[in-house]
């Protein structure tokens, strides 16, 4: 096992002063995000951060409550037709960007046709559409070929959802990226604050018009209580923790799990996790080039990589793990599967099978994100041990995200495999599972082409019917045991840690910062 970082050195640095600056005022709240914001534009990118950007500024047009039931949010609702051929909605009045533009049906338009080119879900609902055009300012339709039963799961979820700007941005290539950031959400990005690598800066927006029902998960009224949201990034954990001792941070979002029980004893701070479906951490391969474009390689690197080793360096105490296996997440408490341990012995025996022959396997880490440092360094020493030449290569998560774009061979700068982390929600079904993505060159990072894949996971979005619903998950999941397009390496819970005087924080998989108040 991968040994843990010695904590009395982490006590030590957690006793340290930090950050010599004013504090800030009340109306303001200082939050370390888990990454530094370079991307703007959550079309472009998937990466969480660009996301929880997403939120500040924009809005959706549908949401989830904390009980995921579907609720309205920039709509006033929807009609369905009886054929299911007719899927009608009508935008709340007083939607407006923030140069003050009204929000309008072909701004909806534009922005979902942007996020469903890039989007797979959002690729199968267009397949699916013979025509999305506007019937008034406010009302707009998909006139749909066939029933698509999954249209507002699509439409309606927690990532990968699509956020609504202005036509004039929507209309921008998908494949480039929008750098204005222009919505119509609860906050307004003062990108004059800016300064990528240590702030970001968000106000209150005056002329939101939240909804009148209570708030709950990303659904119900974005009501604003503070002037300023701050996100400081501070990539090395211990300055974070310390910086919440002193006051000067009020949100430590995504606290080392190695900190945690040191965080527990600051006066006046609160640890607990906000999200009861917990996290996945995933490896991606990229199967379009050597090593791992040989699916026996593949299996041999998710047979070496066991949950429970990546869970005791990364999940913190096993009572907030999830025992769940199989590519998809778990609702905790829904499955009693144990922890897989690593079986060396059966990759070993792929990697003999498969002829490979010693091809080097370029492996990528964030410096900056212990959940993917750690896991990337036990699931490399496992594969090295099942015979696959590793070169581990440790960037900033921004790094990251940019290089596995890249589709050229490891020699010229490219990459064999990625390590991330979702939120759980977003892979309990093919609806938002992007890893699930099979569709080549056309698909998620990694770019596996299996159309076989891509079948079953159509067959789940056209089933009718939760049962008919579980059937195609099991199909799929027999499915990627041989295609092995990623290894899921655990689920567990994550805390959050915040200065005692913030109140209102939601229970929810993205940290939201409206209902919060600073007291």
């Amino acid at each position: 096992m991968i040994s843990r970082r010695n904590l009395a050195a982490v006590a030590a640095a957690l006793a340290m002063p930090c950050l010599a600056r004013a504090q800030a005022a009340p109306t303001t709240i200082r939050f370390v995000p888990q990454a530094d914001l370079r991307i703007l534009d959550p079309v472009w990118s998937t990466g969480y951060i660009t996301r929880n950007f997403a939120y500040m500024v924009f809005d959706t047009l549908l949401a989830r409550d904390a009980a995921g039931e579907i609720r309205p949010q920039m709509v006033e609702g929807w009609e369905l037709s009886a054929d299911g051929l007719s899927l009608q909605f009508r935008l709340r009045p007083g939607l407006a960007f923030h140069d003050g533009t009204p929000v309008r049906a072909v701004d909806c338009i534009a922005s979902i046709r942007r996020w469903a080119a890039r989007d797979p879900a959002g690729r199968r609902l267009t397949a699916a559409t013979a025509a999305l055009e506007s019937t008034s300012d406010s009302d707009f339709r998909f006139r749909l070929a066939k029933p698509f039963p999954a249209a507002l799961s699509v439409l309606s979820r927690f990532s990968s959802t699509p956020f609504i700007m202005p036509e004039r941005l929507a209309l921008t290539d998908p494949s480039k990226q929008v750098t204005e950031a222009m919505g119509s959400g609860p906050f307004i990005f003062k990108k004059d604050e800016w300064m990528p690598g240590q702030r970001a800066v968000f106000a209150r927006n005056p002329a939101y018009q939240p909804r009148a029902e209570a708030p709950s998960g990303s659904a119900g009224g974005k009501v604003v209580h503070v002037d300023r949201v701050e996100w400081m990034y501070l990539p090395d954990a211990a300055t974070a923790a310390a910086a919440l001792r002193t006051g000067e941070i009020d949100w430590l979002g995504y606290p080392d799990a190695d900190l945690v029980p040191e965080i527990r004893t600051i006066p006046g701070v609160t640890v607990r996790s906000i999200d009861p479906y917990g996290v996945v951490t995933l490896g991606r391969f990229n199967a379009s080039q050597p090593p791992f474009n040989n699916p026996l390689v593949r299996q041999a690197a998710v047979a070496a990589i066991g949950r429970r080793d990546t869970l005791e360096a990364v999940g913190g105490p096993a009572s907030e793990w999830i025992a769940c296996e199989g590519p998809f997440a778990c609702i905790p408490g829904s499955v009693a599967a144990p922890q897989a341990e690593a079986d060396l012995v059966l990759a070993r025996k792929l990697m003999a099978e498969s002829g490979y022959s010693g091809q080097p396997a370029v492996i990528l880490s964030s410096a900056d994100q212990s959940i993917i440092s750690l896991q990337a360094t036990v699931a490399a020493e496992r594969m090295k041990q099942a015979g696959i030449k590793i070169d581990l290569q440790t960037l900033d998560t921004s790094s990251v995200q940019s290089r596995r774009t890249s589709r050229e061979p490891v020699e010229r700068g490219g990459w064999s495999m990625f390590f991330t982390w979702f939120a759980a929600v977003d892979l309990l079904d093919p609806s938002s599972h992007v890893a699930l993505s099979a569709d080549g060159s056309k698909g998620y990072f990694g770019w596996l082409d299996d159309p076989d894949t891509e079948r079953l996971v159509d067959a789940w979005f056209a089933a009718a019917g939760p049962d008919a619903q579980a059937t195609a998950k099991r199909a799929i999941a027999a499915r990627t045991r041989e295609t092995a397009p990623f290894v899921i390496s655990g689920q567990f819970r994550t805390p959050t840690a915040f200065r005692s005087n913030l109140v209102g924080i939601l229970e929810a998989p993205v940290p939201f910062f409206w209902n919060v108040k600073k007291t």
